[in-house]
């Protein structure tokens, strides 16, 4: 039973290594989604510091000068574009929180399973180092059986004169 049970535990084993490789891997996920976050917040402070400088160079062409209205909107779509990439970068950043929170929940489902496989092994482990411990016992006290059975067994009394 015991090359059985040993079976089993390398198979615990075996599970546990695999919810590991599965919790570093959601771990480094979440790494590379806090560093994206990082990425875009600091776009969009760039974006929002620098977005009265980009305004004003889209009104330069035009101050000081005669413009029809077509002129004019094509400005203000130009100005309204500079907002919309704003916004786009708020989004993509709103999206990069979501995927965030979403592998820091995949992350800590991981470490569970990883927690419960490492249980699982050590549980199995240790039942078959007792098992092994317990044969071993047998084993030395069969032998200790054995031998004493040879030293206490009655000696046959022929061929000896009394």
């Amino acid at each position: 039973m015991i090359p059985q049970f040993a079976v089993l535990t390398n198979v615990k084993r075996l599970r546990e290594d695999k919810t590991l490789e599965a919790l570093q891997k959601a771990r480094r996920e979440v790494k590379a989604a806090e560093e994206k976050l990082a990425q875009l917040d600091a776009q969009i402070a760039e974006s929002a510091r620098t977005m009265p400088e980009r305004v004003a160079a889209v009104y330069a062409g035009i101050l000081g000068q005669v413009t029809d209205m077509a002129g004019l909107d094509e400005v203000k779509e130009k100005e309204l574009e500079l907002e919309r990439t704003h916004l786009r970068l708020v989004d993509r950043r709103d999206r990069a929180e979501h995927v965030l929170e979403k592998k820091k929940e995949a992350a800590a489902e991981a470490a569970v399973r990883y927690t419960i496989a490492r249980r699982q092994h050590e549980k199995y482990r240790d039942m078959l180092a007792d098992m092994k411990r317990e044969a071993a016992e047998e084993a030395i006290a069969n032998e200790e059986t054995e031998v004493e059975d040879l030293f206490t067994r009655p000696r046959g009394l022929s061929g000896m004169s009394l």
